[in-house]
This record gives structure tokens, sequence and C-alpha cells, in this order.
């Protein structure tokens, strides 16, 4: 009993102190132009081509190296962005290449990896140590990569975070932001990774669902939703601000608007034994519906935990036996 009013507190605590000074409050006369913006340029819907083209195999330069204890080492690799076409025919063209870091923890000799997606965070500065079990990964036999998404051009948005107010500009950060997260699989393809497992959480789980339903050629093992955002209206929805009949309009309007990078709203392109979602029971941020959800589409099946969204104390031993029912870890001898 402590612990479920536990974990519903903490989640209360986020979406009231964090979640809901970022979203607007939304009135009658709340005039809503760059949603009317979004709704036109969303009237016919975007050709998969102009949101997710061919990838070429992916450029990188290793920005940092260090030695962790036990022989792990730690890569911070740069990649360039992919380009997504329809940003060019709603937005200016900038000069400079967007980059995005991902985090390698790796050993000498590639062992099956886990891509780690995360989900929303209110600082971009917080470890990935504190949000994925890498000690624990690594001494069960597994890499792990951590990306860090590039943030949006300030100059176009007003604001570096995502999401912004602009839902035009956040379907092309969906679309970007999938295919980085395809970028990054390529590259450990080649880099020996014959094993993956793609692990998405909250918002970034999301964006995994939404790489599953793009055409791409390279499949993951294995593709976890944990505690899924089911749709990007939902902040909006379940913990805007405002008169909640014109919250609900709204959101119902940029449900219109997302439903080209709305994976709900999309085909699934893997076999439905390659995905598990997660749900928890008390779930304040993201509900358990939305997991069900999620899951029902792809087809695959949905765990229900005893947690909520921040307070989950058996997730690192769930996430070491989910990963060794897709792939067997190497041995790792320290």
């Amino acid at each position: 009993m402590i612990s479920n009013w536990l974990a519903r507190g903490l989640d209360q605590a986020f979406i009231r102190l964090w979640l809901r000074p970022t979203l607007p409050r939304l009135e009658p006369t709340s005039r809503l132009t760059l949603l009317r913006l979004a709704e036109e340029r969303s009237a016919i819907a975007p050709l998969e081509a102009r949101l997710f083209p061919e990838l070429s195999p992916p450029e990188c330069s290793v920005r940092e190296t260090e030695s962790l204890s036990s022989g792990l080492t730690r890569l911070t690799r740069q990649l360039t962005a992919p380009d997504v076409p329809l940003e060019f025919e709603w937005f200016a063209r900038t000069a400079a290449a967007r980059c995005f870091d991902s985090r390698w923890y790796v050993r000498q000799t590639p062992r099956p990896l886990l891509i780690a997606v995360g989900g929303w965070q209110p600082f971009r500065s917080i470890a990935a140590d504190a949000l994925w079990p890498l000690r624990r990964l690594d001494r069960a036999g597994y890499d792990v990569v951590t990306l860090v998404m590039p943030e949006l051009p300030p100059a176009a948005t007003g604001s570096a975070a995502f999401p912004s107010n602009d839902p035009s500009r956040n379907i092309v950060e969906l679309a970007r932001f999938a295919s980085c997260i395809q970028q990054v699989q390529l590259l450990a393809r080649s880099l020996g990774h014959e094993k993956i497992t793609i692990w998405g959480t909250s918002l970034g789980a999301h964006l995994v669902a939404l790489l599953a339903t793009t055409e791409q050629p390279l499949i993951a093992d294995g593709y976890v939703l944990e505690k899924p955002l089911l749709r990007m209206s939902d902040p909006l929805r379940l913990h805007g601000r405002g008169l909640p009949s014109v919250r609900r309009d709204v959101a119902l309007r940029l449900d219109r608007v997302y439903r080209a990078v709305s994976p709900i709203e999309r085909t699934p392109r893997v076999s439905a034994d390659r995905v598990q979602v997660i749900g928890a029971l008390f779930d304040g941020v993201t509900p358990a519906s939305g997991a069900e959800h999620v899951a029902k589409h792809f087809g695959a099946q949905c765990q229900l935990v005893a947690a909520s969204h921040l307070h989950d104390p058996r997730r690192s031993k769930r996430m070491l036996e989910m990963l060794s029912r897709q792939c067997e870890p190497c041995d790792v001898r320290h």
C-alpha cells in the first residue's frame, strides 16, 4: 500500500512540477496560430519518402573515450542526423548539419546490444546511469548504447526543447529521431553486433514504435515499448492547463495533424513476436490503457506491472529477463 502511494505520488509531483508548466494554457480565445498552420500543411498526408527517405551508411566520429571500472569502455560517437525532405518544404534550409551523440558502453568483443531510447526529460544533463542499469547489463553480458537526440534549431522554434509548441516542427523531428535510432542500428551492425534490441521508454517508446512502422530494410531482433506515450496529444489531453472542453478539441485536432507520424495510425512493419509492450498499473503520466492500445495495434503481448511511470523498483530485473528471452548474452569473465 505504501509503495502504491509512493508510486502515484511521484508521478503526480512530476506532472505538477515539471510537465504541466511546459504545456500551454488553453482558453476559448487562444489563437493557436501554429496549430492552424500545421493543419494546412498536413491536410494532404506527406508521402513516406518525404518523411523517411532511404538511409545511407552513417558517418561517425569518436569524440571521447573513457575507461570505466572492470574493463568497460565508454565511447561517445557523434553521428550526422538524417535529413527529412519535408523539413525543407516547411522550413528554411540551415547551413549547419544536425548532429547527435551516442554513448556506447562496450567491451573489446561486440556482444548483444541494447539500444536505449529514453523519454522526455526536464533536464537533458541527467546521466544515462540514472536511467539504465548499465553495470548490471554489462555483468549480464550486454553492450549498451544510449542516444542524446539533437536539439531543435532555436531560431525556428524559439526553444531547443522537444516536443516544441510547433506541431509542424514536431512532425519533422519525430521522423528524424526515428531515423536517428535506425542510423545507430546500422552503425552497430557494421561494428559487429549481431543481436540488437531497441528499448524505448515513454516518449522514447513512441519513437521506437514509429520506427517499427517504417519501411527500413534493417529489422532489429526485438523492440520493447515500455510505458509508451500513446499519442503526441496526450500530455495536453491528460495533463494540460485550461478548460477541459478546449483541451479535448485541440487534442483531437492534433491527432489529425500527427497522423502521418503516429505509430497507431500506421501499419506495423515488424512481426508481432519481435515486439513487447510494458504498461504500469499506477502510471499517471502514460496510463496503462495506452500501453494496451499500442500492444493491440502491433498484435503484441502487453505485460502490466505493479509500478508507476517513475517508481519501478523491479525494472532492472525485468529488463534482464526480457532481454534474455530475445538474445543470448555473451559470457563475461572479470
